[in-house]
């Protein structure tokens, strides 16, 4: 068996799919600034509290390469600005 044909038919073990780093996170931030300037804007005390605690745990969950916990509570914080939001 050819050496390309044992790699796209599996034939190496234990190789895994490891996605690289994020690159465009400076891009994606200045993107979201924005609309989370408006979110809280209109939102008040209440929406900025949520917003507040939420980045605390996205930073936490992000700090300690836990990186399923940081998309799940920004995800989180999400639905329940979404539920609290006026």
């Amino acid at each position: 068996m050819h050496s390309s044909q044992m790699s796209a038919s599996g034939g190496q073990h234990g190789v895994r799919f490891t996605p690289g780093p994020f690159k465009h996170n400076a891009r994606v931030a200045a993107a979201l600034v924005p609309s989370m300037l408006v979110a809280a804007g209109l939102g008040g005390r209440l929406v900025m509290g949520i917003l507040t605690i939420g980045a605390m745990i996205w930073y936490t969950m992000d700090a300690m390469q836990f990186r399923e916990g940081a998309f799940s509570a920004v995800r989180a914080v999400q639905v329940v600005h979404h539920v609290k939001a006026p």
